[in-house]
């Protein structure tokens, strides 16, 4: 949603927001969707939608899913196209789920970036298909870098430098220090992807 907003912001985005970071960001949300369908990612699959599924349901209860909702078809999902198909699409007035991935996936806006953007995203990302990785996109922008180590898994950069520190905290801080051009502390800030 971040690369989203500052693709389409442009250069109409507050004069406060200076500079960006975003780690571990599926830009194309049909290849990651169809990614995630693989054997290998079975179980997280599956962790995944139990917890949407019970998220909506929550949200049913307090009368913010729509009436009517086939809450028996949505015991039967299995997968995010799936469940793209019968329930976000749905639910945020797309014509189907290709039109969901294609109007809401971050790549499509990356040329638009107009401030400091870093994107950090792991070579072995398990959850990203080729397409999830913008690098033609960073390799044409004056203001978006996609930096792309060989391991790191999906928002798992857990190697340190001795000092406490993980290498994703210490890369994130010198970027914002080298484009807010003061000293800062990276506070840990979580996006469920």
């Amino acid at each position: 949603m971040l690369l989203k907003y500052l693709g389409e912001g442009g250069n109409a985005l507050p004069a406060s927001l200076k500079c960006a970071v975003a780690v571990s960001v599926p830009c194309d949300l049909r290849g990651s969707a169809v990614k995630l369908t693989r054997r290998s990612n079975l179980i997280y699959m599956a962790r995944f939608i139990r917890y949407m599924r019970r998220k909506l349901k929550l949200k049913s209860k307090a009368h913010l899913a729509p009436d009517g909702f086939d809450f028996d078809r949505l015991n039967r999902l299995r997968n995010f196209p799936e469940w793209d198909a019968v329930v976000t699409a749905r639910l945020h007035g797309f014509k189907d789920v290709e039109d969901y991935w294609e109007q809401s996936a971050s790549i499509r806006y990356l040329d638009g970036i107009q401030i400091p953007t870093l994107l950090i995203t792991a070579q072995d990302d398990p959850f990203f298909s080729t397409s999830c990785y913008p690098v033609a996109q960073a390799e044409r922008s004056r203001h978006f870098w996609l930096e792309s180590p060989r391991h790191g898994g999906h928002v798992g950069f857990v190697s340190s430098a001795g000092n406490g520190e993980y290498w994703q905290e210490q890369r994130i801080s010198a970027f914002l220090q080298e484009h807010v051009g003061q000293k800062l502390e990276v506070a840990a800030c979580l996006s469920v992807s």
